[in-house]
């Protein structure tokens, strides 16, 4: 081909383009090699192009590949090593089995009717925003759920209709957040469901952005609800859909399971676990590290989405943001302030799972009181207050030390409360808060009856306003806002007065307006 080519194309003596056949050559010869020279060039032109082709093609490994999707999700999420909770079953049956209970376990479904509220009952599913133009509707049709933001606007109505593709919190009872896949990614959708409440809730959303007002998902909330997608590096919320393993499963905690699996299926009579981590026996730092990289304010990356293993530094991919007051947390902060509790700081061996057991749902009857989790290093005697509380609360040592209060930093607005935190946090800054004590005591003097019993229940609810009246106007002259709101509503809860509530309307528009502000 070299020597037609230059035969042809080039004067090999002058380097220059021929402007006619060489002499001294039949025309009959040249008149048979120009298909052939033709044939040649076209094939090489075909090579040329399908190189090209596959240099610029992602190989099948990278995010923005596509499978075909009669593939199963197994063979599709191996690249990676991640093979998700069915995998694990053919060894560890019950283990799993018990684990689905978990509130890990649900971290994030797909929605199903056994599992979705009531909100998408008829009658039901309707939600007016405080901007008078625009309202949501839930319903439930051909088995799918479906949020619909309507706009009015000087020409009509504009309906947007979201299927709801994912949910956070399901089976929790507490606030449920629902999210749609569309042109592989995903976004969060504006309306929750609030089992305490039994109402539905709105979550800031930008009125001038998308017709939904879906608003687009992190990497990071994807990683802390899910073992595994495969993410588009480069951009924020490109997932493949197929490869998606949902909820906090057994490889988040123990790995990717491929190596496991391969090694154990081959080597059946091996009785040590291989290629896979075991948490409880990591450095206790390392420990912390792989609950912190969700309970934690972890939130920027230094790497790429779901690359971080088990047994590694945390800070080898994630920046830890520092923050002032909780308000301003992430979602989930506990191992921040555990870290500050005395047990953590005089213990060489306390982590997380010294009270949690991450396989099993908490038992109802230690459920909120943490006493059995205590006695592992306490005595009953160790309570100097125990011989003064009544027998019915001395065993609630997290009520008084660990207490659930609201934290405001994730919260909703529902048709009748502004700024409303659904559902309070446990205090993982293992403490004395004597007013934790003083509301355990309310709630147990007011369900007794008798003279002695109600006297208390007056002189506890005004010592308890007084507190949260001084911490809401401490709050409010430190420019904490929501948090006033927060503070100002416990008061208010405890002793309704007109003047308390005055004050909570006033943070409340002085909140909303800076909101206001903020986004123009």
């Amino acid at each position: 081909l070299q020597q037609i080519g230059r035969g042809v194309m080039v004067n090999e003596n002058t380097q220059e383009m021929p402007n006619e056949i060489p002499s001294g050559r039949p025309r009959s010869i040249w008149r048979r090699a120009l298909p052939l020279v033709a044939g040649s060039l076209l094939m090489v032109c075909v090579v040329v192009t399908l190189l090209c082709r596959s240099g610029s093609e992602p190989s099948p490994n990278t995010a923005t590949a596509t499978r075909p999707k009669e593939q199963p999700v197994e063979t599709q999420a191996n690249p990676h090593g991640y093979l998700g909770p069915q995998a694990c079953v053919a060894c560890h049956a019950e283990r799993v089995e018990e684990f689905r209970a978990t509130r890990h376990f649900l971290a994030c479904v797909v929605p199903s009717a056994d599992l979705m509220p009531d909100g998408f009952s008829p009658g039901k599913g309707t939600f007016l925003a405080r901007d008078a133009a625009v309202r949501f509707e839930m319903t439930r049709a051909n088995g799918k759920f479906l949020q619909t933001a309507i706009r009015s606007t000087p020409s009509g109505e504009e309906r947007a209709t979201a299927t709801i593709d994912l949910v956070y919190g399901s089976g929790a009872q507490t606030d449920e957040i629902y999210f749609t896949w569309r042109d592989g990614q995903i976004s969060e959708l504006p309306m929750s469901w609030l089992h305490p409440q039994g109402e539905w809730g709105v979550a800031g959303f930008d009125r001038e952005g998308s017709d939904d007002f879906s608003r687009k998902t992190t990497p990071r909330c994807m990683e802390c609800h899910n073992t595994w997608m495969d993410h588009a590096p480069g951009t924020i919320n490109h997932y493949r859909q197929e490869t998606a393993i949902l909820g906090v499963t057994c490889e988040v905690c123990h790995g990717p399971g491929k190596d496991h699996v391969n090694f154990h299926q081959t080597h059946p009579e091996a009785r040590s676990g291989q290629s896979v981590v075991h948490p409880g026996r990591l450095p206790r730092e390392r420990l912390m590290d792989l609950c912190s990289q969700c309970h934690s304010n972890a939130l920027k990356h230094r790497g790429p989405a779901f690359s971080y293993r088990p047994g590694q530094p945390l800070d080898d991919h994630y920046k830890t943001l520092t923050t002032k007051h909780p308000e301003d947390d992430h979602v989930a902060n506990q191992t921040t302030y555990l870290r500050e509790s005395r047990c953590f700081q005089k213990s060489d061996t306390m982590t997380c799972i010294t009270c949690h057991n991450p396989h099993v749902a908490p038992k109802p009857s230690d459920r909120g009181t943490g006493h059995s989790a205590c006695l592992e290093c306490h005595q009953a005697v160790d309570c100097g207050e125990r011989d003064k509380l009544p027998t019915a609360v001395r065993d609630n040592c997290v009520g008084c030390h660990m207490p659930r209060g609201n934290k405001i930093q994730v919260n909703f607005e529902t048709a009748t409360v502004p700024y409303l935190a659904p559902v309070g946090k446990w205090e993982h800054r293992i403490a004395v808060y004597p007013v934790a004590t003083d509301e355990i005591l309310l709630a147990w003097h007011q369900s007794q009856p008798g003279v002695d019993s109600r006297e208390e229940v007056a002189r506890l609810k005004k010592s308890l306003t007084r507190h949260w009246l001084s911490e809401a106007e401490s709050r409010r002259g430190a420019f904490r806002f929501v948090a006033a709101i927060d503070a100002y509503r416990q008061a208010q809860r405890l002793e309704p007065m007109p003047e308390t509530a005055d004050k909570l309307n006033e943070v409340v528009e002085i909140q909303r307006t800076l909101e206001r502000e903020m986004t123009r």
